[in-house]
């Protein structure tokens, strides 16, 4: 009995395992990331040494985020009318862009190879990623002044 249990829990942890894909594997299925996106994997987003969580919308373009994010991502971005950072990724992803206006904590895609990070209010078409909920202050504090260091990875939760 007690070997049976060992088996099935072995087998539950590998399943939960393979549903965040495995190091490399771009090859998982719309299905397969819907599911990720929340309750089983978190975007995290760290700015300079701050670590924030955002809430991820639902859409083609966090889907295929989260299937290029088999590893970390980290890059430079650039201070942008004193409003935004702003990186280009290596890779592009879909859009759906929309007028909207943004405001501090989103996280958008612009022109399917910008990633942007307000820190302030931006009329324009995006396609919205994410949404950092944290304070203004802290979100400035965190993207400083000039260039900052961004990286993006997906965690597991339980």
């Amino acid at each position: 009995m007690k070997r049976i249990l060992i088996l099935l829990l072995l087998t539950a942890v590998l399943a939960c395992l393979c549903a965040c894909g495995e190091k490399g594997d771009t090859t998982m299925t719309n299905p397969d990331i819907a599911e990720l996106v929340q309750p089983r994997c978190n975007l995290v987003v760290k700015i300079g040494k701050t670590w924030f969580y955002p809430t991820v919308e639902e859409n083609e373009a966090v889907t295929a985020l989260f299937e290029k994010l088999s590893d970390e991502l980290t890059i430079a971005m650039h201070d942008y009318g004193g409003f935004e950072k702003v990186a280009t990724l290596p890779w592009t992803l879909p859009t759906s862009d929309a007028e909207q206006t943004a405001t501090a904590g989103d996280i958008l895609l612009y022109q399917g190879d910008k990633l942007v990070i307000n820190y302030g209010e931006n009329t324009w078409e995006y396609t919205k990623l994410a949404h950092i909920d944290a304070a203004p202050e802290t979100l400035s504090e965190a993207l400083g002044d000039g260039d900052v260091t961004v990286s993006l990875w997906l965690e597991w939760t339980e």
